[in-house]
């Protein structure tokens, strides 16, 4: 199944780190997280970003989510280089 959810700007320009050139991973890991249960599937365990990621405009990487017995691969994709993201599940078991 493939489904995409887009955050909006307002909510995801806290995304990046105070100061720095780098995104708040662990802000992100939290919107994937509310994302994926809002789709109503089985509870989010863990989910797991790379650290340290620069802010590039168009930029992508992955991150991978867990739970109950599910696993995910979202594709997160920089808008810009202001912290807004597009996350999209790309893989799902």
């Amino acid at each position: 199944m493939r489904a995409r959810f887009v955050i909006a700007s307002a909510a995801v320009a806290s995304l990046l780190a105070a100061c720095t050139s780098t995104l708040d991973t662990d802000g992100l890991e939290e919107q994937i997280r509310a994302l994926l249960e809002e789709r109503g599937g089985p509870m989010v365990t863990e989910v797991t970003c790379p650290e340290d990621i620069e802010v590039e405009a168009g930029a992508t990487f992955e991150c991978s989510a867990t739970g109950e017995g599910a696993e995910w691969i979202v594709q997160v994709t920089q808008a810009d280089d202001q912290g807004n993201v597009e996350i999209e599940i790309v893989g799902a078991d």
